[in-house]
């Protein structure tokens, strides 16, 4: 006998590899997809992405309306109403897209879908556009209204989207940004594997895992990098990641006489071996909600320094810090190099473990979400409540 699945639709922008994709694979391909179905509402840009075909892969559909512009939006509203007049039977539709997801959301109460999650993954809009950010802000107001779950992967990532209050009263559900702690551990030979196929003998390299974009401020990391420099000579700062201020941070490497000594690595799908080469992780991020790739450097056994704008949240081992975007690069400079210079490294899956970053752990917690709402909506299949009682 066939087993009727919970069917689950995810809205998220587009497939590319960021943190928020990358957490929502990481989930599906660790839950039972013998009793749960995953769609995906995508925006279409025109491209292409290498995770579409990994839906399909792990069984999932994916489908597309036109994207939320000026010149497209009532195309993009008329699409995703017919889209859910003709797909109505989800369990839930689980929104990515901050502010913008109370568009879907929306259509989805109309006509019918009774869970509507909308889940934070920032603490500020990625643009700096005021119309946009003013348009973002407005858009929350109708964003609490329509949707009747709340999830975030922080306090201050909730508290940015739904508010202080809604933090406050617990009405905000926190979902780790955990990861699979069984490819991300620290292992010398692994380090000393990569180290050789880097050829890096440096005893301070200094690694950065994150896309060329101004939010990552790659910028002051390259000026934090220059002072490091200065006191140890030999020093190397490894750079994985592509995007669209790449050359332009490529320029800033020659004008600051650092040649060599900076490595581009461009988009990897061994990003779990090159943190193994590492000796510590910088990540001076304008605003992050919380850094997935900040999990994953703790748990191969990197201290990291951070940003201030980052949660305390994702501190997960004593000697990572915070430095404040405010102080020079020499004060990061120096924190970077004492850490360094007294840290040893080891093993921290147990840590990274009992703090609630294991990925197995959160799927299987919203495995038992999705299936309990399927029990629900075969319970109170004629039920008109908008807000079912799970």
């Amino acid at each position: 006998m066939l087993i009727k699945k919970a069917k689950v639709l995810f809205f998220i922008d587009r497939m590319l590899t960021g943190g928020i994709q990358t957490l929502v694979m990481s989930l599906i391909k660790n839950m039972n997809r013998d009793v749960i179905q995953f769609d995906f509402l995508l925006l279409n840009d025109g491209k292409e992405y290498e995770l579409e075909n990994e839906i399909i892969r792990l069984g999932g559909n994916f489908y597309k309306v036109p994207p939320m512009k000026a010149k497209s939006i009532y195309k993009c509203i008329k699409a995703m109403n017919q889209f859910f007049k003709e797909h109505n039977d989800y369990v839930a539709i689980h929104a990515h897209s901050s502010s913008k997801s109370a568009l879907p959301l929306a259509i989805a109460k109309r006509h019918g879908i009774k869970v509507r999650i909308a889940h934070s993954h920032n603490t500020r809009f990625q643009t700096s556009q005021p119309i946009v950010i003013g348009i973002g802000n407005l858009l929350k107001i109708p964003l609490r209204i329509v949707a009747n779950y709340y999830f975030a992967c922080s306090t201050e990532a909730g508290t940015w989207l739904f508010g202080k209050r809604a933090t406050k009263q617990g009405k905000v559900s926190i979902i780790h940004n955990a990861i699979d702690l069984n490819a991300f551990h620290f292992d010398q030979s692994v380090r000393d594997r990569m180290r050789k196929k880097l050829n890096v003998h440096s005893d301070l390299v200094i690694g950065n895992v994150g896309r060329f974009e101004k939010q990552k401020n790659h910028d002051l990391l390259l000026n934090i990098f220059k002072e490091i420099k200065k006191r140890e000579d030999s020093a190397i700062l490894l750079l994985v990641g592509k995007g669209s201020l790449e050359e332009l941070i490529k320029e800033k490497v020659d004008q600051l006489g650092l040649g060599d000594a900076v490595r581009f690595l461009g988009f990897r799908h061994d990003v779990k071996d090159l943190t193994q080469a590492m000796d510590i992780f910088v990540f001076p991020s304008l605003n992050e909600g919380l850094p997935v790739t900040g999990v994953e450097a703790q748990a191969v056994g990197l201290p990291c320094v951070f940003s201030d704008s980052i949660t305390k949240e994702v501190k997960l081992l004593n000697e990572t810090c915070y430095v404040s975007l405010a102080e020079k690069p020499e004060v990061w400079a120096d924190a970077i190099i004492k850490i360094v210079s007294s840290y040893e490294r080891s093993d921290t899956t147990n840590v990274i473990r009992e703090k609630g970053f294991d990925i197995q752990m959160e799927a299987m917690k919203m495995e038992k979400f999705y299936l309990e709402l399927k029990n629900w909506s075969e319970t109170n299949a004629h039920n008109k409540c908008n807000c079912p009682c799970v």
